[in-house]
């Protein structure tokens, strides 16, 4: 999960020293869990994904898939 950190965190995660307060992390799902909790971090919104337009030659087209039917009396 993606996370902005509110605070300055000490210590060591990994090995390596915690990003500074306002960089953007991506942790474990149980992990950013802990630190959503505690209010030293919050949720980054996930990306909503764009799908770009391609310009088409060709009209579009509708096939029917089933016959017509016949109206009830």
């Amino acid at each position: 999960m993606r996370v902005v950190l509110k605070a300055d965190i000490t210590g060591l995660r990994n090995g390596v020293e915690w990003p500074s307060r306002g960089s953007t992390v991506d942790l474990p799902d149980d992990e950013a869990v802990s630190l959503l909790n505690a209010g030293l971090a919050v949720a980054v919104k996930a990306e909503a994904r764009v799908e770009a337009a391609v310009k088409n030659d060709q009209p579009e087209t509708a096939a029917r898939t089933t016959k017509p039917r016949k109206p009830r009396s």
